[in-house]
């Protein structure tokens, strides 16, 4: 492990490694600076109470102060990239006001002003990669923005953020900084150099050798805008799913997992299929308040033949995930790293699909301010990959969204895939178990 190095000329900044997770998200921004795939904002509608400008301001200068990775930037130095943690900065918040509009405009408004936002770039050596927002509509309501780049946030890091933010906005004291991500990031290096970590390496090259590193999705004609669709799912799913887990023995995601193994086949025509997920990969009680890029990527493998079930699918993935699961810790890019699949431009090997769920809690509060988690404000961004699909948890208002990239799919082939989705949900919650997947693949 190389030691942090101070900068010279009396600064008091400080360089530390960065990580394998950063150091890929940072070679993709260099390839691809116009795409905003690592731009993360997200969106919440404030349903009561009026949330005051500079109470905001002082509030994620706080975070700021608390959390290193909130005033780290990044550099290159002797070929390698290194986080640079410097002095706590003062938030500016950016503000829009739509309060006079009609009503009927005022929605296409907020939304054009955050995808502005969210697409203006970051000076990613600057060390402020946070964008607090805030727009107001009136007697609608108001609209809070919180715009991160991926290299310094999660999804499991706006959990933290959010309820340290609540302690501020309640006049209550923040719990005391923990773990910071620089810490994090030594120890996993340090785990990967164990002997449980050499074998959890040894775990994934076993399991993925002789996997197809890439999909043959066929390309459209024309390249389109990137773009998402989103579509509804069954109302009465949630009823549908304890019958499964007691059968199986199965979770959500499971199920969500095999029902994107079915789709992949069908749209790739391929027996042996990857896919992509992510995992917080907080695997100790110390990285709970961890704020940085923790999560991981982990690949699912699916493989089928003429005479697989719907019970031998969904048996097959809970062992993918639970298999995935245990092995979380072990960062992709050393997976690929071991593996060494041959390299596209602008495609990620396993993983040119990938399945997520939304984690946060759709109704949060800020001291006296409830808020409405506006979900799918992420999800125009997530074009990280060919595509991404995003589903919800949310037992009264299920549905999925895909995102894509418009040079690899376009918006009428999303159209029906999203709606494929919906249909083999439906039928690995409800057929019968002998159900064969060739009948629908």
């Amino acid at each position: 492990m190389i030691p942090p190095l101070r900068i010279d000329g009396g600064s008091s900044d400080m360089l530390v490694e960065a990580s394998s997770l950063q150091r890929s998200m940072w070679l993709a921004e260099q390839l691809a600076p116009t795409r905003h795939g690592y731009a993360m904002p997200l969106v919440w509608r404030v349903r009561t109470g009026r949330i005051q400008a500079h109470r905001l301001r002082d509030a994620v200068t706080a975070l700021i102060e608390k959390h290193e990775i909130l005033r780290t930037g990044f550099v290159e130095h002797d070929g390698q990239l290194w986080q640079r943690i410097g002095e706590p900065w003062t938030a500016q918040v950016e503000r829009a006001d739509f309060a006079t509009l009609a009503a009927d405009q005022q929605d296409a408004a907020w939304q054009a002003w955050v995808r502005r936002v969210a697409r203006r770039p970051f000076d990613l050596g600057s060390g402020r990669l946070l964008r607090p927002g805030l727009v107001d509509l009136g007697p609608a309501g108001q609209i809070l923005l919180l715009c991160t780049h991926h290299l310094v946030s999660d999804g499991y890091s706006m959990d933290v953020l959010l309820r340290d933010l609540d302690a501020l906005f309640s006049d209550s004291a923040m719990a005391s900084a923990g773990l910071q991500y620089r810490e994090f990031v030594r120890m996993q290096d340090d785990w990967q150099e164990t002997e449980e970590g050499r074998a959890a390496l040894a775990f994934w090259v076993r399991r993925l050798r002789g996997a197809p590193d890439h999909l043959s999705f066929q390309p459209p004609d024309r390249a389109e805008r990137d773009g998402a669709v989103r579509v509804a799912l069954g109302a009465d799913l949630p009823d549908r799913l304890p019958g499964l887990r007691r059968q199986h023995g199965v979770s959500w995601f499971m199920v969500l997992a095999s029902t994107l193994a079915a789709l992949v086949h069908k749209w790739s025509g391929l027996s042996d299929v990857t896919f992509g997920c992510q995992v917080a990969n907080r695997t100790r009680e110390v990285f709970e308040d961890v704020v940085g890029p923790c999560t991981n990527a982990v690949v699912l493998r699916s493989r089928c033949d003429a005479t697989t079930t719907r019970a031998n699918l969904v048996d097959a993935m809970r062992e993918q995930v639970l298999g995935a699961l245990d092995h979380q810790q072990v960062p992709f890019e050393a997976v690929v790293g071991a593996l060494r699949p041959a390299r596209q431009l602008g495609h990620t090997p396993y993983r040119e699909v990938v399945l997520g769920t939304t984690t946060l809690a759709s109704r949060v509060r800020l001291g006296d301010c409830e808020l409405e988690y506006l979900a799918t404000s992420l999800l125009d961004a997530e074009t990280k990959f060919g595509m991404a699909v995003t589903v919800s948890a949310a037992a009264s208002d299920p549905w999925v969204v895909m995102s894509y990239q418009g040079e690899r799919f376009t918006a009428t082939q999303v159209q029906r895939m999203a709606a494929e989705f919906a249909d083999m949900l439906d039928w690995i919650t409800g057929a019968p178990a002998d159900a064969l997947l060739a009948d629908v693949v």
